[in-house]
């Protein structure tokens, strides 16, 4: 009896103990799950977004494998659609999408790459509908000239259906020979004409000058490596003009070193500053050895005035005597990158910001003018252009 009584206390007793000892794992258990709880979710986003969209991408299958079941899918590359469709939803800005290279979108870098399209100064895209979209029509080019405007759709060419042929095998036909027409069925407004077009056969100047009296007038229709010597050939033939008027109107933009480099030659100094989302500052400036700067300024801006153009605008208000005439420009303040992706897709992607001297970013915002003169785009450079006659009145 005494043993079984010695047996059941060191039972007790190491029970106890063990007990005790159990505490002390449970606590130390519940402190590190806390603590990695802590620590996941304070520096786990990264991984609990992973497992959300892929979460989501389990969903789409699922949506995908009922509707193959129960009524079919559409024929096509739905991993494709998903992908560009999840990029739209996310991204906060309509300069970031996703595309794979295929028939259609070499079809598109073929076109915009050519001779014709530079120098009938228009870009093309697929349309939602299947027919040709003119995404971008340069102001003053030939193609603009002739009647062609952005945002319009070709739904023929020469008689023949974009939708029918397919954009991939008839979009080429809308070029050729230089000096050579073609028929394009035109789609504006839900309404439908015929236009012809003369493919452009000489290089149009992205700069033209003007004398206007005692004013000097520079219309500047794009920013390029080209438009540089542009410029300067157009302020040689202005060099004894203090008054100068420089159009920026409907002016898309290009190249952000070359707005820079234009606007110094203006004014002799220009600089910007393109920062990553990251905080990586990249610099652009250009400097010019020159005499004072004794011109009087008056820039002509719109709705249609974006990127480079408005890089080149806050440069010369910042740095000359500028008077800023029209409306709000469009408000662009941010610039893009691409990169190739595992699958071999391509994300094309807003990667940071710009500013220029000591100018608040304008992104979704806008230049606003000094002198406000609303006017219908249609009306620039016909006797109705009172932007332009404004400008002109203040130089008086």
């Amino acid at each position: 009896m005494e043993e079984k009584k010695n047996i059941e206390e060191k039972a007790k007793s190491g029970a106890g103990v063990v007990d005790k000892f159990s505490g002390y794992i449970a606590a130390f258990l519940v402190g590190a799950g806390l603590a990695g709880g802590i620590c996941w979710y304070t520096m786990g986003y990264s991984q609990r977004d992973v497992n959300k969209v892929g979460k989501d991408f389990i969903v789409t299958k699922e949506c995908r494998d009922i509707l193959a079941e129960n009524g079919g899918v559409a024929d096509g590359k739905p991993a494709r659609a998903a992908i560009e469709s999840y990029v739209k939803s996310i991204a906060k800005d309509s300069f970031t999408y996703y595309y794979e290279d295929d028939e259609t979108e070499s079809m598109v870098a073929y076109v915009n790459d050519s001779g014709t399209a530079k120098l009938s100064g228009f870009k093309i895209a697929p349309a939602e509908d299947g027919n040709i979209l003119l995404t971008e029509v340069t102001d003053g080019m030939p193609a603009y000239n002739q009647g062609l405007r952005t945002g319009d759709e070709i739904t023929a060419i020469d008689g023949a259906s974009v939708v029918e042929a397919g954009f991939e095998n008839i979009a080429n036909k809308m070029l050729g020979k230089d000096g050579t027409e073609v028929k394009f069925t035109v789609l504006r407004n839900g309404e439908d004409f015929d236009l012809k077009i003369i493919r452009a056969s000489e290089m149009s100047s992205s700069v033209t000058y003007e004398k206007m009296g005692d004013v000097a007038y520079i219309r500047i229709i794009a920013f390029g490596q080209l438009s540089q010597g542009h410029l300067n050939e157009a302020l040689e033939k202005a060099k004894d003009q203090k008054k100068i008027i420089l159009d920026l109107r409907n002016n898309p933009g290009g190249d952000t070193a070359a707005g820079v480099y234009m606007a110094a030659q203006c004014c002799g100094h220009a600089k910007c500053v393109q920062t990553d989302f990251s905080g990586k500052e990249n610099v652009i400036e250009q400097v010019f050895d020159s005499e004072e700067n004794e011109h009087k300024y008056v820039v002509l801006i719109n709705e249609g005035t974006a990127s480079a153009a408005e890089i080149f605008t806050a440069a010369l208000k910042s740095n000359a005597d500028t008077t800023l005439v029209g409306t709000k420009t469009y408000g662009k303040g941010v610039f893009q990158r691409e990169e190739t992706l595992s699958n071999g897709g391509h994300l094309h992607y807003t990667a940071g910001t710009y500013t220029v001297e000591d100018w608040d970013n304008w992104d979704g915002v806008g230049i606003s003018p000094d002198v406000e003169v609303p006017m219908d785009k249609e009306l620039i450079g016909t006797e109705n252009d009172i932007q332009l006659k404004k400008a002109i009145a203040l130089l008086e």
